[in-house]
């Protein structure tokens, strides 16, 4: 009867535990930087304004777990708003604490998380060449961006 009480007691202590450490407040980001290669402030507003990070910790949402979650999902959403600028040779770092986010294992994702460095190298803008659309019917109106030297 001893041994079940202890063990029994124990469990408690041990869910009691889980509880308190779960309960407790997360640690806030307290940084998160954006470089963009080549120092385009346009780029660098189009950066923060699609970063999930960002929003995270305006929100003040700057748990562990919602930090790393913004950051893996910026990979894809940084990519799409560089090429919606036509930037298709563009590379994203995120870095959290030092290490890249996509390296960090899921089943090892870190307690707190202080910073946050996000860097993007557009690559080149694309342009259109020549552009021929053919045959259109009578008095179809081309969109105005579609003209060579004009943002792919």
């Amino acid at each position: 009867m001893g041994n079940r009480l202890t063990g029994l007691i124990g469990r408690q202590v041990v869910r009691l535990c889980a509880v308190l450490l779960m309960a407790a407040p997360a640690v806030a980001l307290d940084r998160v930087t954006i470089a963009v290669v080549g120092r385009d402030r346009g780029l660098e507003r189009i950066v923060a304004n699609a970063s999930l990070v960002v929003a995270a910790k305006r929100e003040g949402r700057t748990g562990a777990e919602d930090v790393f979650a913004a950051a893996l999902a910026d990979y894809a959403r940084l990519l799409d708003a560089l090429y919606a600028e036509g930037r298709y040779g563009g590379v994203v770092n995120i870095r959290i604490d030092g290490q890249e986010a996509a390296e960090i294992p899921l089943l090892r994702t870190p307690n707190r998380i202080s910073t946050v460095a996000i860097r993007v190298d557009p690559g080149p803008a694309f342009r259109f060449g020549d552009a021929r659309i053919g045959p259109l019917p009578p008095r179809t109106a081309l969109p105005p961006g579609l003209r060579p030297g004009a943002p792919a």
